[in-house]
């Protein structure tokens, strides 16, 4: 039983009907559909970009295949990057660092090639494994469930990670930290940060993230907030190559 009322509707002219007379007007009144997208902090590049590439790991060969695609598909390409650290996938997250050897080269070249890199990071995972976990207090920014034991996830590594919650000031720290120096040291043109739109959130009982014991919609707020804070505050313009900028390397190159 619901603890407020329910209302079930049908349209006859079929579910795209639906999306469109009742569903979208919908969006118009929620806090993430209420501005237009021309109006929010979204770089030009990947409005345009409508190829994406996702290369895995950091080789010779990947940096090839890199290269025959961008030829094939030209400037303006996305290319979200997988495996540039030196651990196996859903290990030791957040300690991506140091980069695999030769990785900046790579971000850089494929630049040059007319590419947008954003390579691939956790937003909601850490490995209770890592040194940062007990440097940085990872315990402390961790997910509780009522009883005060830990949420955790196990993925296709076998690996066990905590759950860490979004609205703790130590996991929002890390991220932002790790965003600026992914750009910094590696000259990225972004960030992908996986699971925060995609995952469930948990009902966590922290007394010591600043939000709601259980559950309320902070979970999601948490995240807007870090990610609008990143926008303002943490993003390198000066890594992101121009249009222009981009067209000339690749005339030069090919």
């Amino acid at each position: 039983r619901l603890p407020w009322p329910t209302v079930v509707g049908f349209n006859p002219e079929g579910w795209q009907k639906a999306v469109t007379e009742w569903y979208r007007p919908f969006t118009y009144t929620t806090v993430w559909g209420s501005r237009p997208l021309a109006s929010r902090n979204i770089p030009e590049w990947l409005y345009k970009a409508d190829v994406w590439l996702r290369p895995m790991n950091v080789t010779p060969e990947v940096m090839e295949s890199v290269r025959q695609a961008m030829k094939l598909f030209g400037i303006g390409v996305g290319v979200h990057w997988y495996y540039w650290h030196n651990h196996p996938f859903d290990t030791n997250y957040p300690d991506y660092f140091p980069a695999q050897p030769d990785f900046a080269k790579m971000v850089k070249e494929t630049c040059k090639l007319g590419g947008y890199v954003t390579p691939y990071i956790n937003g909601r995972l850490w490995d209770p494994a890592t040194e940062s976990y007990k440097t940085q207090r990872g315990k402390e920014a961790s997910c509780r469930k009522a009883d005060g034991t830990l949420y955790t996830e196990v993925y296709s590594s076998k690996v066990l990670n905590t759950v860490t919650c979004p609205a703790s000031s130590i996991w929002q720290n890390v991220q932002k930290q790790l965003v600026e120096r992914i750009q910094g040291e590696l000259g990225t043109s972004g960030v992908y940060i996986d699971q925060i739109a995609a995952a469930a959130s948990e009902p966590c009982w922290a007394s010591n993230h600043g939000h709601a014991l259980g559950g309320g919609d902070w979970w999601h707020y948490a995240y807007r907030n870090l990610l609008t804070d990143m926008r303002e505050n943490h993003l390198k313009k000066d890594n992101i190559l121009t249009s222009e900028e981009n067209a000339e390397c690749y005339i030069d190159l090919f």
